[in-house]
C-alpha cells in the first residue's frame, strides 16, 4: 500500500481553493432516519434516512440507506447518528479490542417515497464525500476509509500535518498519524474524496490500536454534499445554468445549452435493452414532461412528451442504436438528468 504525506502545497492545491472559496455547497442533510430492516446496530441493519436531498422547493427527492455490512468483534455502533447537523456521525463503542477494529457501511441512494414500498436506486451526478475531526488517543488512532468507485479523487480542505492517507485500490483510507486530540469541528484537518455519478459507495469507520487492548467511544464525522462548484471546476459536471455532460461530445449546439435549475431524477437501472423507468420529481406529477434523448456525440436522437405525466415513466428505446445516452428531462423551468447505456439484447 503506498502511503501518500500530503501537504497545503500538495499536487491538488488548486482544487484546494476552489473547495475553500465555495459557498454554495449543499451538504446532503442526515435528520430524519428510522430502521428499515434487520436488529439495531447489528449486521445487516438498514437505515432509511429521508430528504437527503430536496429540490428548490425544499421537497424530499432523494432518500439514503445505510446498511452495516460488516462489524469486527468487539465493536458496537452506540447509535448511527450522534446530532441533528446535516453531517452523519455514528457513534462507535470499542470493548477491549486489539489491533485494527471497525464498523463497515454502505449507503445507496433511492428515490423518495412517502409509503417506502420501492427503492427505486437514484445516481448522483456529483458527490464529494469529507471526514474531519479523527482523533487520537495515546497509541489509538481513529480511521476513516472511503470507497466511491472508480475514477475518484481526494481533495484536501486545510493544510494537512496530522492524517496520514493512504490508497487500496478504490478507498482511501484516513487516520489519525500522532494519536493527538483533535476534537472540535472549527479546529480540525479535513480530507474529502469526489467523484461523479455516484448511486452506492461504501465507508469503514474505526480504532487503530496496534497491538494493544483498546476500550473507548468514538463519534465520527461524515460529511456528503453536491451542487458544489469545487465539483464543476474537478470535472465539469453542473453549473447553476448550463451543464456539461461528462463524457459526451459537447460543441455548445443551442439543444445541449441546459438552462433551469437541475433537480434529482431517478431510474430503475443504469443500462438496459428494450425501456428504462424513470421516477419523476413529486412536483412534476399531472404536469407536462418533455423528455429529450441524446446520444454520446450529443445529437438528440428522439423527444417524449408526456402531457400529465405519472411518478414513474416508462421509455421505450429498444429501436435506439446501442450505446451511451443522456435523457434530459423538462418541467417548466426545472430538468433532470440521467445518463443511461443501451445494451444489445442477447
Amino acid at each position: 500500500m503506498k502511503l501518500l504525506y500530503p501537504s497545503i502545497k500538495a499536487i491538488f492545491s488548486v482544487m484546494l481553493m476552489v473547495i475553500a472559496g465555495s459557498t454554495s455547497a449543499q451538504n446532503l442533510s442526515f435528520n430524519a432516519y428510522r430502521l428499515v430492516n434487520g436488529g439495531d446496530g447489528q449486521k445487516g441493519a438498514e437505515y432509511r434516512f429521508d430528504g437527503v436531498v430536496s429540490n428548490a422547493f425544499g421537497q424530499p427527492v432523494t432518500d439514503c440507506i445505510v446498511r452495516i455490512e460488516n462489524i469486527s468483534a468487539g465493536v458496537q455502533l452506540k447509535n448511527i447518528d450522534a446530532t441533528g447537523d446535516a453531517a452523519l456521525q455514528p457513534v462507535v463503542e470499542h470493548m477491549n479490542t486489539t489491533g485494527p477494529s471497525w464498523i463497515e457501511f454502505s449507503f445507496r441512494f433511492v428515490q423518495h417515497q412517502e409509503n417506502n414500498f420501492q427503492s427505486i436506486e437514484t445516481t448522483l451526478p456529483a458527490l464529494a464525500a469529507s471526514v474531519y475531526g479523527l482523533n487520537g488517543f495515546d497509541r489509538a488512532q481513529e480511521f476513516v476509509e472511503y470507497d466511491l468507485g472508480n475514477n475518484s479523487q481526494v481533495v484536501y480542505e486545510t493544510a494537512v500535518n496530522n492524517l496520514m492517507v493512504s490508497r487500496s485500490g478504490n478507498a482511501f483510507h484516513a487516520e489519525n498519524k500522532w494519536g493527538i486530540l483533535t476534537a472540535g469541528k472549527n479546529n480540525v484537518e479535513k480530507m474529502s474524496l469526489m467523484n461523479q455519478q455516484v448511486s452506492t459507495f461504501k465507508v469503514k469507520v474505526g480504532i487503530n490500536r496496534k497491538n494493544q487492548t483498546w476500550t473507548g467511544t468514538s463519534t465520527y464525522n461524515l460529511e456528503l454534499s453536491n451542487n458544489n462548484e469545487a465539483l464543476v471546476a474537478a470535472y465539469g459536471v453542473q453549473n447553476s445554468n448550463n451543464v456539461t455532460l461528462a463524457g459526451f461530445k459537447m460543441d455548445g449546439k443551442k439543444e445541449t445549452n441546459f438552462k433551469g435549475e437541475q433537480v434529482e431524477m431517478g431510474a430503475s437501472a443504469r443500462q438496459f435493452t428494450e425501456s428504462l423507468k424513470l421516477g419523476l420529481p413529486l412536483n412534476w406529477i399531472n404536469h407536462e414532461v418533455v423528455f429529450d434523448i441524446y446520444n454520446a456525440d450529443g445529437q438528440k436522437v428522439r423527444t417524449v412528451i408526456e402531457h400529465k405525466a405519472a411518478g414513474t415513466v416508462k421509455l421505450e428505446m429498444q429501436d435506439l442504436a446501442n450505446g451511451s445516452l443522456m435523457i434530459r428531462a423538462t418541467c417548466g423551468k426545472e430538468f433532470a438528468l440521467q445518463p443511461a447505456f443501451h445494451m444489445a439484447q442477447l
